[in-house]
């Protein structure tokens, strides 16, 4: 447990090992190699309506339900899902 306030906990995980029974909110920067490997994970484990943000590669086979492009120098975009 990083910090916490009374309703948001930060946590650093293994997230290949990690339960994500109750998370509601994952943050990724993955390669699409590592985000394809995870897709199968968020199904099964993520609770209906958890948001999933990945910075840079979307998760393959999905829509993402928004797209943000950053602008900056890489043009970097941010994928928005719910499972």
């Amino acid at each position: 447990n990083i910090s916490a306030t009374d309703n948001l906990k930060f946590f650093k995980h293994n997230i290949y090992e990690a339960d994500l029974s109750e998370t509601k909110i994952v943050t990724c920067y993955l390669s699409p190699e590592h985000m394809g490997f995870l897709e199968k994970k968020f199904i099964k484990e993520l609770p209906k309506g958890a948001l999933i943000i990945s910075l840079s590669f979307p998760i393959p086979n999905w829509t993402p339900h928004e797209t943000i492009n950053v602008g900056f120098l890489y043009k970097t975009n941010i994928y928005c899902y719910y499972v």
